[in-house]
């Protein structure tokens, strides 16, 4: 969600000036009570009857609550809102507090959702927001002329994530195949990695942004063998700088793939069809570079930022249009 909002408040929009308002830092329990109060009462001071349009980035669980109370203010304060829908498991949390995600969706005047299964679930929770599928925008980037053997594996080290599919199907490819797998994030559970310490398998923790595009800038291959995800800026940012991708068909993870690249995309919990699938890269010259050149050219076409921030920025004014108090 960083990331996601660090990159729309870096592009100049024709009609709208950003400035962002933190409901959250991650520190102290304490911290996180006195940033969100110190956010809702900069709120009370936007004036009634306004043009600002407050977009406001809505997870599940205790996001959606702290920030749903966001959602209520500002439409309390006339302004127009536009909830932008994250976390992969946004429809199981809907369907379970129906009247909780009803509440504070009805109070938008539009939903910005990653996925077609989230729009849906959203659309009928909030039957008069205007409910549009929009990517998350990613900025075009520069990447290695020269990349390496290597496939990048970016996220939380956890049994949602597949990494424990993923190395399962590594174990399975030839062992004389010269590549190396990079498994960047966080390993809250080492219970996932106990046991695999495989000779081409490098462990490298927690990466801060900047190192992790570069060593996707370095890399040849991305891949994200999750059982559960909304839009990963993972693969997006691996697409922007020119990688391979290999990753499964849940959330909005399919819309990542073209016609051309689809047969990269897997089911959930197959390690045999993920080690296939990296076999055919790794040992394919040709089709690697031919895979790469397609993701390259999709992204450009449909998630880099000088397509998708129009429409993010046309699905703002549409909302504002819908709100009388804005005028």
């Amino acid at each position: 969600m960083t990331q996601v909002i660090n990159a729309v408040l870096s592009w100049e929009f024709e009609r709208f000036h950003t400035q962002f308002l933190a409901t959250r830092t991650g520190g102290s329990r304490a911290g996180e009570v006195l940033t969100l109060l110190r956010a809702l009462v900069a709120l009370t001071r936007v004036p009634r009857a306004t043009s600002v349009v407050a977009v406001v980035h809505l997870s599940q669980g205790g996001s959606f609550v702290r920030e749903g109370m966001a959602v209520l203010l500002c439409r309390a304060r006339g302004m127009t809102v536009v909830a932008h829908l994250h976390g992969s498991s946004f429809d199981a949390f809907a369907a379970r507090h129906p009247k909780l995600v009803g509440s504070i969706l009805r109070r938008c005047h539009a939903i910005q959702a990653l996925s077609e299964s989230s729009a849906a679930t959203a659309a009928g929770l909030a039957q008069e927001a205007l409910v549009a599928v929009i990517p998350n925008a990613v900025p075009s980037r520069e990447s290695d002329a020269k990349r390496k053997p290597l496939v990048v594996f970016g996220g939380a080290v956890v049994k949602r994530k597949g990494v424990d599919v993923l190395l399962e199907a590594w174990s399975r490819l030839p062992a004389d195949h010269g590549w190396r797998l990079a498994i960047a994030g966080p390993i809250p559970d080492r219970e996932i990695v106990r046991g695999w310490s495989l000779p081409s398998v490098e462990y490298l923790g927690s990466l801060g942004h900047d190192d992790l595009m570069d060593l996707l800038g370095a890399s040849s291959v991305a891949v994200l063998p999750s059982r559960d995800e909304a839009m990963p800026m993972f693969l997006l940012e691996a697409m922007s700088l020119g990688n391979a991708i290999v990753a499964t068909r849940v959330g909005g993870v399919a819309s990542l793939f073209s016609p051309k690249t689809v047969n990269y995309l897997i089911e959930p919990g197959d390690a045999s069809a993920l080690s296939q699938k990296l076999e055919q890269l790794l040992t394919n010259e040709a089709e690697l570079m031919a895979m790469q050149r397609a993701c390259s050219e999709f992204f450009q076409a449909t998630y880099s930022a000088a397509v998708v921030n129009p429409k993010v920025e046309a699905l703002w004014s549409d909302a504002m249009r819908g709100n009388p108090r804005s005028c």
